[in-house]
């Protein structure tokens, strides 16, 4: 540590940006020699920010002027995001640099949380990079305007995002023209018929019992979702991938790389299964079901498939049997942990928790089953490379991974593990 001044919040300081931090943040060095994590910082930016929390080995802080641009800081492609919205935080960074920031973040996380020496990393584009998110949930202020929350603030941006779908903007119904009632939360979906759905959500005030409420405002309720000719029937507040292309390339990548995990793990022609001429597949926190096609798809040539799809959402679990009716998919309702210890051993398995991760517990339970390949799905570097090392603890070697850019112009990414039993 340097003589210098004591730091407090509020306090102004220069700084460099040297690397990338998990979460969209730039690192720099205080005067004191403490690291700072930046707010939409970017590698190679000289900043005046404002420190925002102090501690005594790390501080946290805002931009307040940008002294010298990074090569890679563009003008911001959103305008809700520079006003200061939290949606786009990666709007004025070059889409090269997106990618090298991904990667990079990717990969220290697994060497660092993970225990994976030297990961392999690759990084796969999705397309459109604009328009691309087809639902959103917006507050709503005292004056009945909807719109995003500014970052680490219930405060409203009532500007356009340049990642939603212009449709749910469009016209005097759009969500940003409404007036809706003061205090809820809006849904706003657009699904692959090309229908709109606005819903409100009026959630019961802190410490009462009561249950939520849910107001059509337009549509009918029922949102359509195709994914490879399949059909998918989901209320407008149900979970489903925001991009309009994420579920088709998120199946197609699985896929390859359970296609892959087979092939390294058969011998010769024969694939390594628990029963001759059948192959079991687990698809784990598996919502409505997505991604049992992929087990389908890579199911070996003379083999019989039967999948299990776990799913504690019960409406989710419906949606899918009605989706699979006609394939050799069952839907299990319950917690994964314990739903698995009550299913045949598995083949294969796929698993997509939710962004807290499946955690070490779970892992345990689902290694159980002696699946030879296991394709791990993760929207969050930190827990991803926690759950890839709870892995390696049951005998699991990570064999690469991919970035899946579902989020353009966000710091939030997809990475897909393939895992095979050693």
């Amino acid at each position: 540590m340097s003589d210098a001044p004591n730091l407090s919040v509020g306090d102004r300081v220069t700084t460099t940006i040297v690397r990338p931090a998990h979460g969209g943040n730039g690192v720099g060095t205080l005067p004191d020699g403490r690291t700072v994590f930046v707010a939409n910082a970017i590698v190679g930016d000289v900043l005046s920010v404002t420190l925002t929390k102090v501690k005594s080995r790390f501080a946290h802080a805002e931009i307040a002027d940008v002294l010298t641009p990074s090569p890679d800081r563009v003008p911001s492609r959103c305008a809700a995001a520079a006003a200061g919205a939290g949606c786009c935080d990666l709007a004025a960074v070059s889409v090269a640099a997106q990618a090298t920031l991904a990667q990079t973040v990717v990969t220290d996380q697994l060497r660092r949380l993970g225990a994976v020496a030297n990961p392999a990393v690759s990084f796969r584009t999705v397309e459109p990079r604009s328009g691309w998110r087809t639902r959103i949930r917006l507050g709503v202020d005292s004056q009945g305007r909807a719109g995003l929350r500014q970052r680490a603030s219930h405060e409203l941006v009532t500007v356009e995002c340049n990642q939603v779908d212009p449709r749910l903007y469009a016209g005097e119904g759009g969500v940003l023209q409404r007036r809706f009632t003061p205090g809820t939360e809006v849904v706003a979906v657009i699904d692959d018929t090309g229908s709109r759905h606005i819903v409100e959500v009026k959630k019961p005030p802190r410490g009462k019992r009561a249950a939520t409420t849910v107001s059509t405002l337009e549509g009918d309720g029922r949102v359509i979702q195709q994914v490879a000719g399949r059909t998918f029937e989901l209320a407008p507040t149900s979970f489903w991938q925001a991009h309009q292309q994420a579920p088709a390339v998120l199946q197609t990548t699985i896929v390859a790389l359970l296609q892959e995990g087979i092939a390294q793990t058969s011998t010769g022609d024969s694939p390594r299964v628990h029963t001759p001429g059948k192959f079991i597949g687990y698809d784990l926190y598996g919502g409505v079901g997505v991604l049992a096609d992929a087990l389908l798809a890579a199911t070996p040539a003379h083999h019989q498939p039967e999948v299990f799809s776990v799913e504690v959402a019960p409406a989710a679990a419906q949606a899918g049997r009605a989706a699979y009716r006609r394939d050799p998919v069952s839907f299990v309702t319950g917690d994964v942990a314990r739903a698995v210890t009550g299913l045949p051993p598995a083949d294969a398995i796929v698993l997509d928790p939710p962004r807290t991760g499946a955690g070490a517990a779970a892992i345990a339970a689902i290694a159980a089953a002696q699946a030879p390949v296991v394709v791990a799905v993760g929207c969050d570097a930190a827990t991803f490379a926690r759950d890839i090392d709870a892995w390696q603890q049951h005998g699991y070697t990570l064999q690469r991974c991919v970035i899946v850019d579902t989020f353009p112009d966000t710091h939030h990414v997809e990475t897909i593990g393939l895992l095979l039993r050693t």
